[in-house]
């Protein structure tokens, strides 16, 4: 599309942005499948100009997860349990007029970790 802006993905820290842009570390730590699946979703939000982009239905499954890690904080289904859990950088930029997350306007994430947090 022409004009359009990629999404900006940031890491929380250098050791998950490690993991994240490398495919063999990424399978020792997580395992084969919740590594082509987190490389995959990365693809997608690299591809994505915003967080809307991204669907709340399967298989991706971008849900918040409020109640667990904040209000800003998302999770997005791997496989095998895992999620990758974002946060909406710059909170304030992003709200509605009813004070919740416009996801349209969303264009910069940290990618927060890769966890089973149901387990």
């Amino acid at each position: 599309m022409k004009g359009c802006v990629a999404m900006d993905i940031l890491f929380k820290n250098g050791k998950i942005e490690k993991i994240c842009n490398n495919n063999k570390l990424a399978q020792k730590k997580y395992g084969y499948d919740t590594a082509r699946k987190l490389i995959m979703r990365l693809d997608a939000l690299k591809a994505s100009e915003c967080l809307n982009d991204i669907s709340h239905l399967p298989p991706p499954r971008l849900h918040s997860i409020n109640k667990i890690k904040g209000e800003r904080v998302y999770g997005i289904v791997l496989a095998q349990g895992y999620r990758m859990v974002i946060e909406v950088e710059n909170l304030k930029e992003f709200l509605d007029d009813d004070k919740k997350v416009d996801k349209r306007k969303v264009t910069r994430i940290v990618v927060c970790s890769v966890e089973d947090y149901h387990g």
